[in-house]
């Protein structure tokens, strides 16, 4: 599927393919369930203090950002925005899940960028877990290439105790654009995605390194290989055949350049 200068509602229903939810009934308590947020596409994070982080790199065009929920869904212009009235953590997040076998890319020489198309500022969540992973060899011009690949996660799942009643603040506007849940469904659940118009314009080595390059990493190279999919996510069927997902993206996992954390 091919995304050449789509309307607003396009890319919501695009998005709207990668939110792993669905509506659930209304009750007394509708703010207390859990909320879960997943963030996709090639993004910096950073969590520190009560706040987490999330810098959408300058992509010339290509790509386009936005917010759905199971009920509704906005297009993220250029600039910044805060989601607020939701439950957060005040103490130290675990270590993100899983603890082997999948990592985020970090290098302790990047900085924020001050040229960005979007930067997101949400509460801290209680949990992280690591999604939808890609082989990748990551290395300085000045080195040798690794001789093995790394599973990098190309996206984040983000975990709060209590949804409470999420709002997006655009900070150079003066409202705040309520999410509105319908009066029998709830606001549970959440997909933030940066995506590709074209599928043409999901090179990993060309955006990873104009990642990179907003965070001060002049000289970093990249190689990608497959999603690190394993055996034991594979369809039993394809296990005896030692099954290798192509390297395709798809609506929900549009992205192969690894997410890159900062300190």
């Amino acid at each position: 599927m091919h995304m050449n200068a789509p309307s607003r509602r396009e890319f919501v229903t695009y998005a709207a393919a990668a939110t792993i939810g669905s509506a659930l009934p209304a009750s007394a308590q509708t703010t207390d369930k859990p909320l879960t947020v997943d963030v996709i596409g090639p993004m910096a994070v950073q969590w520190s203090g009560p706040r987490f982080y999330v810098w959408m790199p300058e992509l010339r065009g290509t790509h386009e950002a936005g917010i759905i929920t199971s009920v509704t869904g906005f297009e993220l212009y250029q600039g910044t925005y805060e989601i607020t009235e939701t439950a957060g953590l005040s103490g130290t997040i675990p270590a993100p899940y899983p603890p082997t076998g999948r990592t985020l890319y970090q290098d302790p020489n990047a900085k924020p960028p001050k040229q960005y198309y979007v930067k997101l500022s949400l509460p801290r969540p209680f949990h992280i877990v690591l999604l939808h992973p890609v082989l990748c060899k990551i290395w300085s011009g000045s080195e040798t290439a690794p001789s093995k690949s790394t599973s990098y996660a190309t996206g984040l799942r983000l975990l709060y105790p209590r949804a409470g009643r999420p709002a997006l603040k655009p900070s150079q506007k003066d409202y705040v654009i309520s999410f509105d849940p319908a009066p029998d469904e709830v606001q549970v659940d959440m997909t933030i995605s940066y995506v590709p118009k074209n599928y043409s314009d999901n090179d990993p080595k060309t955006i990873f390194q104009t990642l990179a390059k907003d965070l001060g990493l002049e000289n970093l190279q990249i190689e990608c290989d497959e999603y690190a999919q394993t055996k034991t996510e594979a369809h039993p069927q394809l296990q005896a055949i030692a099954y290798k997902p192509r390297m395709v993206p798809t609506a929900h996992r549009p992205c192969k350049s690894p997410i890159i954390k900062l300190g």
